[in-house]
């Protein structure tokens, strides 16, 4: 009768990337052969790796799942801080509307837009949004930027729609003489012309 738990013994050596053959038959008190043999027939080293590899994989997902739960509680954190802001703001601008505006309200109002803009950039950051400034000057940058995002195609200037109208007509060329290749196979087939 073996003293070996070979079930334990299998997933000590699975489970334990250091473990070895030979502190597996030293736990047991068995011979380090023994331990060889059994682990050959039963393929110990693939399955280490494979239990290594959905080990890795699984702490992974949950690293991901983490990192997405915090992100998402930073974000309502910073929404609540833009909110804030943005109603402080709207607050002391009412007031300088009315004339009513406190020297204290001033000073507020230069604090108030860096911390709004600070907790925008930060937000923008963490949605892997650009930070960098957009100066648009004219229409014409609205509609470059709108391209480049990918917000709207790109305009279709004259030359466009020539080369698009010529590659149109070679691909209705083409066509055709496929058909015509198909025409003289079929009749050089049947040998009637």
């Amino acid at each position: 009768m073996s003293k070996v738990n070979w079930v334990n013994a299998r997933i000590r050596y699975c489970a334990d990337e250091h473990a070895t053959y030979d502190s597996i038959a030293k736990m047991y008190g068995v011979a380090k052969s023994t331990i060889t043999r059994k682990a050959a027939r039963e393929r110990w080293p693939q399955l280490r790796q494979e239990y290594q590899a959905e080990r890795h994989k699984q702490l992974s997902k949950a690293n991901i799942n983490k990192q997405n739960e915090v992100e998402e509680r930073h974000l309502k954190t910073i929404r609540i801080a833009i909110d804030t802001a943005h109603n402080a703001i709207v607050k002391i601008a009412i007031n300088v509307a009315n004339g009513t505006q406190s020297p204290k309200e001033a000073r507020q109002l230069n604090s108030l837009t860096t911390a709004l803009y600070k907790n925008i950039m930060l937000e923008r950051t963490i949605l892997g949004l650009t930070t960098k400034p957009v100066v648009f000057r004219n229409a014409d940058d609205i509609d470059d930027y709108l391209v480049a995002a990918g917000f709207k195609e790109p305009p279709v200037n004259s030359s466009h729609k020539d080369l698009q109208k010529a590659s149109e007509s070679l691909a209705q060329m083409i066509e055709r003489q496929k058909m015509i290749d198909g025409m003289i196979e079929e009749s050089n087939r049947r040998g009637a012309y």
